[in-house]
């Protein structure tokens, strides 16, 4: 059995680049885009894995959307299969969410957690380990079209969307895993924009607050960047923890931008283009494009691009590149959703050594409304989906293209020969790395793993990496989380033509720890990977240790290791599985903040089975006082209280050879449990756990 807290994931793809057509010396100066890849479902929304796929989604429908509470189809792209990837069959959600039009953020340890939308408060986590979405916490305020971002310490924000769940009231939220969500109340959605936004956007405060342009910046602060007007300094952390801002300013003579978007493609700067001021009211797509420098918190810098995007465009993506420069993709001449009229097939390039724009490669499909695009890992861009109105005709894109952009061409348009690197799976803040690669490679940049829906991706950045090098062993600095909030990147290099390599995955940093959780008691995390102590992290002191016990119950030395690497997050517990001799167990004292849970519980663990016929106790104490874990394939949770009732749970079915999330609560009322984050069993029992002090849990 193995119990674990914390992630890591090797990647193990080799990408392979193909092109559908090769189409000589064009190819080198306007790159190339595959033929469209069919999808099952129209992917209004994406997200990068740590294994180098992607994860897509559309709604409860797979080609329409609409309703709340129920599901979600998923399909994962493969961008390793064949020439230029395919599609994996789709599957189904189970987690009472309809995740359409969500807020998308990729979490420190590599998961993907998508946020209200179709349904409001509803939040949901897909584990790449285990290939499955499970229930989160739900929001405080349910929303949709809502901005979201992970934060410096490894946070989730989110701050409007009046699409759903009602109309105003948005305030900002905070979410940590421990804690769960926290509403900011000194962050009112009414910040978002200005009586020029108000005026312009036809349809009210239920467009006026969607799809925020939140960055995590070089100060520690959030900048808000649009689509409204005025941009705003946030600081989650003042106001005495309730949130507090202050204006940043308007983006020179810029309007209102919805359905634009902002992308970081260097230290502290982004671009702007694109929008229009309505949603969907047929305003003309907004031609301005900008270069906003955030380095400077007391003299943000707007600084107009050399000339504008050949074609204005709204419901349009941007992808940053390993090179700096950003794709341009997608839209329309016009905010009109549920329609091609008007799409632009070209795909333009931004250059910020030259501040320009220039056009590049035609894709073959319009992307318009609930399309979405994305950096792949090695280099190229997905773009797909579109449409997701059901009875549209010609509308709904159940597919995706690939672009490889020029950098992967010879001037007589063959694939260029890219340069190659191996580096560390991890890597710390203000620290040095070694990465080995070819000799002569001239740039380094961090590329955050991202999601994208609606045109917005603010999980998206590029950080140029500091590096020295001796005969192709490099030293790469890594900088701060403030630069770098903790989570998957990848690594690419380039050599003096411009030519990126294939990325190495790194995991940079981590979530800082949580302060000030008064109703943590237990929190072991299984990292040590060595000896017979287990460190509590919730700062009660409750440290276990590993015991084997004879069948008379005896305490003997410990005769083996339990650790091993092979957990779900990272380091795992492996006990040995005998009923007797030894029979191996943690060990947790009795203490007083331990029998606080005697009136209220939450507990909860990822367990790994090697079989199902025995009964596991994941927390026990006193048997039968209580016991949380398995009834051989069952879940189970069970135990009596002081005034003579009970809870009793057995339920479901526990895989063998497959990791499980079970949690379980009680709140004087009701006992409840829960695998994978679906509710499975509640059952009424009043009064207290029996807890005996002499006994160890």
């Amino acid at each position: 059995m193995e119990i674990n807290h914390s992630f890591y994931i090797k990647p193990i793809f080799i990408f392979l680049i193909t092109l559908t057509t090769l189409n000589g010396q064009d190819n080198y100066q306007n790159g190339a885009w595959s033929d469209p890849i069919p999808f099952d479902l129209v992917p209004v929304a994406v997200a990068n894995l740590p294994d180098g796929r992607l994860i897509t989604w559309s709604s409860k429908f797979h080609d329409n959307f609409g309703g709340e509470d129920g599901f979600t189809f998923t399909q994962i792209f493969d961008p390793s299969i064949g020439a230029d990837g395919d599609v994996l069959a789709r599957t189904v959600t189970q987690t009472n969410h309809d995740m359409f039009c969500p807020g998308i953020t990729n979490l420190p340890d590599g998961r993907i957690m998508a946020t209200g939308g179709s349904s409001s408060e509803r939040s949901s986590i897909y584990n790449p380990t285990t290939e499955t979405w499970i229930r989160a916490d739900d929001m405080n305020i349910p929303r949709g079209y809502h901005g979201a971002v992970t934060l410096s310490d490894g946070s989730t924000f989110t701050i409007g969307g009046s699409w759903s769940g009602g109309e105003g009231n948005k305030d900002a939220e905070i979410w940590r895993p421990e804690t769960g969500w926290r509403v900011l109340s000194g962050l009112q959605n009414e910040i978002l924009w200005n009586v020029n936004d108000s005026d312009s956007e036809g349809q009210g405060i239920y467009r006026l607050d969607n799809h925020a342009w939140l960055w995590p910046a070089p100060n520690g602060k959030i900048f808000h960047a649009g689509p409204g007007e005025t941009m705003h300094w946030i600081d989650e952390k003042g106001n005495n923890g309730n949130g507090s801002f202050s204006s940043a300013g308007k983006r020179l003579n810029d309007t209102y931008s919805m359905n634009g978007n902002t992308v970081m493609f260097d230290i502290g700067k982004l671009l702007k283009v694109g929008g229009s001021g309505t949603y969907a009211l047929d305003s003309p797509a907004n031609e301005n494009s900008y270069v906003i420098d955030i380095n400077d918190e007391n003299n943000v810098q707007t600084i107009p691009t050399l000339n504008s995007m050949e074609n204005a465009r709204v419901f349009v993506s941007s992808v940053v590149l390993p090179n700096g420069e950003v794709l341009i993709v997608g839209g329309m001449d016009k905010a009109d959703d549920f329609s091609d009229t008007g799409a632009y097939l070209t795909g333009e390039i931004y250059n910020p050594d030259t501040n320009s724009f220039r056009t590049v490669a035609s894709m073959q499909v319009p992307r318009t409304y609930h399309s979405a695009g994305i950096l792949l890992n090695d280099g190229r861009v997905f773009i797909g989906g579109g449409g997701l109105c059901g009875n549209c005709d010609d509308l709904n894109h159940f597919d995706a293209e690939i672009y490889s952009p020029p950098y992967l061409f010879n001037t007589n348009g063959s694939l260029a020969t890219r340069p190659e690197i191996e580096a560390p799976e991890v890597a710390d803040y203000n620290s040095d790395i070694s990465v080995t690669g070819t000799q002569g490679i001239v740039e380094f940049s961090l590329i955050r793993f991202s999601s994208a829906t609606h045109s917005v991706n603010n999980e998206q950045r590029r950080i140029p990496i500091s590096f020295s090098e001796n005969a192709g062993a490099y030293n790469l600095t890594i900088p701060n989380r403030e630069l770098l909030p903790p989570g998957n990147y990848m690594l690419f290099a380039l050599d003096s033509f411009g030519v990126p390599s294939i990325s190495e995955t790194v995991r940079v940093g981590s979530a800082l720890p949580v302060e000030n959780l008064p109703n943590l008691v237990l929190d072991l995390k299984f990292e040590e990977g060595t000896g017979i102590n287990v460190v509590d992290s919730s700062g009660n002191g409750n440290n276990a240790t590993i015991v084997e016990r004879d069948n008379n119950k005896n305490p003997i030395p410990v005769t083996q290791s339990y650790w091993t690497s092979d957990g779900l997050f990272g380091n795992a517990m492996e006990m040995d599985g005998k009923e007797f001799e030894s029979n191996s167990i943690v060990e947790v004292p009795y203490s007083d903040s331990m029998a606080s849970i005697d009136e209220e519980l939450t507990v909860m663990a990822w367990v790994y089975r090697d079989e199902i016929e025995k009964n596991v106790a994941i927390l026990s104490h006193d048997y039968p006082s209580l016991f949380f874990g398995f009834h051989n394939s069952l879940y189970k949770l069970e135990f009596p209280t002081n005034n003579g009732s009970s809870v009793n749970c057995y339920v479901g079915y526990s895989p063998a050879q497959k990791w499980v999330h079970i949690a379980a609560t009680f709140d004087g009322q009701v006992g409840r449990l829960y695998a994978n984050g679906v509710e499975i069993c509640s059952d009424l029992a009043s009064g207290q756990i029996n807890l005996e002090s002499s006994e160890q849990f």
